[in-house]
C-alpha cells in the first residue's frame, strides 16, 4: 500500500508539470532582477559557443611571427641563423594569409555561412608568394635560413612555404603530427647535416649598395636590408664567390649541357684582373703545380686560366647551403665540333663551400672519363638504366610544375595552386613522356632493321633476364626494359599525373623532394618495391615463412593468402589479404615485415610512414592504387610476365581479376596496353608531345 501511494504521488498530470516549469522560470527572473551583475557572465563556455558560431579555429598570423624571428635573429651580427618554423595549418591572418578574409567573404554574400575550417583561396595565395619570397630573399642576404614542419588535416598552403624555403634552399616538411619521432628524426637531419656556407668575413670591408626597391616596414628586416654587389671595376670577386656552395662543372668543348634540374642557380663567371677567372685563396697551391706542370710540358702559362677556354667548358652552380641531398641533373649534348680522334670524353666536378664553424675553405674535385660510343647500339648496350630513368623522370616532373617553356605569367598561376593550369601542364608532361617513349621505341626497331645487330642486343638483355625474348624485346631495347617499367610508374603516380589522386599539398610535396633528390632516393620515390610472402596455405606454413619475395608492383600480387611489404621511399606499407587477417600466427610475419622495412629506410629523410593495412579497409586504396592495373590484362599475358601467378587455384585468380569493380581502363591503362599504345605510330603523342631530350 505504501508503495502504490508513492508512486502515485509522482505521476504527474501534464498541467501539473507545465505549471512547475513556469514557477522556476519566474524564480529565476527574481533573482536576476535581484542581482543584476549577474546577468554578465557568461551563460555557456566561450569557446564552445565561437566553435558553434563558427569562428573558432586556430589563427595563424604566420608572416609577422617569421617577421619577428627575422628581427631577433638580425639584432646581432652574425654570420649565419636558422629559423625553424612549427605550424599546424596554413597561414590564415595577417601578412602572408592565404585564406581570404571572412568578413569580406560575408559583405559579398551574406546568406553564405562561415566555414568551420580554413580553405587556400588563389588570389591571397598569388600575394602570400611575394611576400614570403621577398622575405625570404631578404633574410637570405643576412644568412638567415628558413625550414618548416608542418601538419594538419585541412588545407596547409604548401606553395607558400615552399616559397619562404627556397631562397636558403629549406625544406617544407609534412608530418602527420608535430609529436611523432618523424619529427625528430628530421629535424635532427637538417641541423646536422644541413647549413648556410659562408665566410667570417669583416661587414666592415665588403662593398655595399642599396638597391633602389622600397624597404620593408618591420625595424629589425630594416636593418639588414642591403644587398651585396661588388663595384664594376672590382677585382676582388674570389671571397664573394666563397660565400657560398659553388658547383663547377667542366666537360670537353663537344660536350654542351642542355637540360638542368635541380635546387642550384646557374652563375656567370667572375672576371679578376687582365680578363682572367679570379683564383680563391685556397686554390693558389694547386694552379701554381698546375702551371708548373704545364711549363715543364712547353704550355703557356702567360693566360691561365683563360676565360674564353673557361667559357667553353664550364658550367657554374651556386646552392643555397650546404646539402649532402642536393643534386642537380644534367643532360648533355654532343655537337658537331667532336673529331674521329675524340675517343673519350672528360667530367670534372669541383665544389667549393665553408666549413660550418666558417673558417675553412673546402674544395672538392672529382674526375670521369667515358669512352665515347663507336655506334648507337653501341650506346644502347653501355646505358646505365637508372641514370637515365631520374633524369628522364626529373624533366618530366619539371615539365609538370613549369611547362615546356617556363615563362613567368606560367610560374606564377602554378605556385599560386592554379589548378586548371596544373592540370593541364601534367596532362602535357604526360604527352611528353610518351613522345620519348615512342622515339626511342621508332629509332630501335629501325635500328635493328638497318644494322642486323638486334640478335646482339636481345643476346645481351637476355643474360639480365634469363627468359626467351618477348614482343617487348624487339620494340624497346631490353637494356632499358627498367627505365620503361620506372617511367610508366612515373607518369600514373601522383609526381605526374593529373587528377585528385592526392592533395595539391601532397603533390607538391613530394615534387619538390623529386626534384632535389639524389639518383637513389629518386628511383625509390617513381616506383613502389614490394616483397611477398607467397601463398600462405596454414598456420605451419605462415610460421615457417622467413623468405621475402621480391614481387612485381602491380595488383595481380594482391593474393588473398599473402602478406606484402611495399617501400616508396616516403611510405611504406604492409599489406594483409583476408586469409592471413587473424592475430596468430600472421602478426609475427607482420612484425618480421615491419621490421624490415624499418631497416630499409634507416636514416632516410623525410623518415618513411609504415601504414599496417588489411584487405577491404578504405585506407588499403593508399597502396593499391600505387600498383599497375594489370588485372586488365589478358590472362595468359598476367601468366608471362608474372610465373608466380601458376601457384594459385583458378579461383583465386578470377578474385583478384574481379577484385577491382570500378575499374576503368580508358583513364588508367595497364603497362602492356600502355606500351604498344603509345610506340605506334597514330598515338597522339606524336603530333603534341615533345621529347625530354629537346
Amino acid at each position: 500500500v505504501e508503495s502504490s501511494s508513492s508512486a502515485a504521488s509522482k505521476s504527474q498530470s501534464r498541467m501539473e508539470v507545465l505549471k512547475q516549469r513556469k514557477e522556476t522560470r519566474m524564480r529565476q527572473q527574481e533573482l536576476k532582477e535581484e542581482n543584476p551583475e549577474s546577468q554578465s557572465l557568461p551563460q555557456g563556455s566561450p569557446w564552445v559557443s565561437k566553435e558553434l558560431e563558427g569562428i573558432g579555429r586556430p589563427q595563424r598570423c604566420t608572416g609577422e611571427a617569421l617577421q619577428c624571428a627575422m628581427d631577433l635573429a638580425s639584432v646581432q651580427e652574425n654570420r649565419t641563423s636558422r629559423i625553424f618554423l612549427f605550424t599546424n595549418g596554413c597561414p590564415n591572418l595577417g601578412e602572408g594569409s592565404v585564406v581570404a578574409d571572412p568578413a569580406a567573404i560575408t559583405k559579398k554574400n551574406p546568406s553564405k555561412k562561415k566555414k568551420k575550417h580554413d580553405t587556400v583561396d588563389g588570389d591571397q595565395m598569388a600575394k602570400s608568394l611575394e611576400f614570403y619570397d621577398t622575405l625570404a630573399n631578404l633574410g637570405m642576404e643576412a644568412g638567415i635560413a628558413v625550414d618548416v614542419f608542418c601538419a594538419g588535416s585541412m588545407e596547409l598552403g604548401l606553395p607558400a612555404y615552399q616559397a619562404l624555403v627556397e631562397p636558403s634552399g629549406g625544406y617544407v616538411v609534412p608530418h602527420s603530427a608535430l609529436n611523432s619521432p618523424h619529427l625528430i628524426h628530421n629535424l635532427t637531419f637538417l641541423l646536422h647535416h644541413t647549413y648556410v656556407s659562408r665566410t667570417t668575413t669583416d661587414p666592415e670591408e665588403e662593398t655595399r649598395n642599396e638597391e633602389d626597391i622600397e624597404a620593408p616596414k618591420t625595424g629589425g628586416l630594416r636593418r639588414f636590408f642591403k644587398r651585396r654587389q661588388p663595384e664594376e671595376d672590382s677585382t676582388n670577386a674570389g671571397p664573394t664567390e666563397a660565400m657560398d656552395c659553388i658547383v663547377d662543372i667542366r666537360s670537353d668543348s663537344f660536350m654542351v649541357p642542355t637540360h638542368l634540374v635541380g635546387p642550384g642557380e646557374l652563375m656567370e663567371l667572375y672576371k679578376g684582373k687582365n680578363g682572367l677567372s679570379a683564383v680563391l685563396s685556397n686554390e693558389k697551391a694547386a694552379v701554381a703545380d698546375a702551371m708548373e706542370l704545364a711549363a715543364s710540358k712547353d704550355y703557356p702559362t702567360t693566360d691561365l686560366p683563360s676565360m674564353e677556354a673557361l667559357d667553353l667548358s664550364m658550367t657554374r652552380i651556386r646552392f643555397p647551403r650546404y646539402d649532402p641531398l642536393a643534386t642537380m641533373s644534367v643532360l648533355v649534348q654532343v655537337d658537331d665540333s667532336i673529331e674521329p680522334e675524340d675517343d673519350h670524353a672528360f667530367f670534372q666536378m669541383t665544389s667549393r663551400f665553408v666549413s660550418q664553424d666558417g673558417k675553412t675553405l673546402i674544395t672538392r674535385v672529382s674526375t670521369h672519363r667515358f669512352p665515347v660510343a663507336e655506334s648507337v647500339s653501341d650506346f644502347v648496350k653501355n646505358a646505365d638504366d637508372e641514370v637515365i630513368s631520374v633524369l628522364l623522370g626529373k624533366n618530366a616532373v619539371y615539365r609538370s610544375l613549369h611547362g615546356r617553356e617556363e615563362t613567368e605569367d606560367t610560374k606564377d598561376k602554378i605556385v599560386a595552386g592554379d589548378t586548371e593550369t596544373l592540370e593541364k601542364l601534367a596532362y602535357d608532361a604526360q604527352l611528353d613522356l610518351d613522345a620519348t617513349i615512342q622515339r626511342i621505341s621508332g629509332s630501335f626497331r629501325l635500328l635493328g632493321l638497318g644494322e642486323k645487330t638486334r640478335n646482339i642486343d636481345l643476346e645481351a638483355g637476355s643474360e639480365k633476364k634469363e627468359s626467351s625474348p618477348s614482343a617487348l624485346d624487339f620494340a624497346f631495347p631490353p637494356q632499358l626494359s627498367e627505365t620503361l617499367r620506372r617511367l610508366y610508374h612515373l607518369r600514373r603516380g601522383a609526381l605526374i599525373s593529373p587528377g585528385p589522386m592526392q592533395s595539391m599539398d601532397d603533390r607538391a610535396g613530394v615534387r619538390q623532394l623529386f626534384l632535389r633528390f639524389p639518383m637513389e632516393d629518386c628511383l625509390g620515390m617513381m616506383a613502389p618495391k614490394l616483397w611477398s610472402t607467397g601463398h600462405v596455405a596454414d598456420a605451419k606454413t605462415a610460421a615457417s615463412a622467413n623468405t621475402m619475395n621480391p614481387f612485381p608492383a602491380e595488383t595481380m600480387a594482391l593474393w588473398d593468402g599473402s602478406i606484402i611489404a611495399a617501400d616508396q621511399h616516403d611510405v611504406q606499407f604492409v599489406w594483409s589479404g583476408k586469409e592471413c587477417e587473424s592475430e596468430k600466427p600472421f602478426d609475427a610475419v607482420r612484425k618480421r615485415f615491419k621490421k624490415f622495412l624499418i631497416e630499409k629506410g634507416k636514416g632516410r629523410f623525410p623518415m618513411p610512414e609504415i601504414h599496417m593495412l588489411l584487405d577491404g579497409e578504405s585506407m588499403s586504396r593508399r597502396f593499391t592504387t600505387r600498383l599497375a592495373p594489370s588485372h586488365a590484362d589478358p590472362p595468359e599475358q598476367q601468366l608471362a610476365n608474372f610465373p608466380e601467378l601458376s601457384q594459385l587455384s583458378a579461383e583465386a585468380l578470377t578474385r583478384i581479376r574481379t577484385r577491382f569493380r570500378f575499374y576503368d581502363a580508358s583513364s588508367d591503362a595497364s603497362f602492356r596496353k600502355w606500351f604498344w599504345s603509345v610506340s605506334s605510330a597514330t598515338h597522339a603523342s606524336k603530333d603534341d608531345g615533345m621529347s625530354l631530350c629537346e
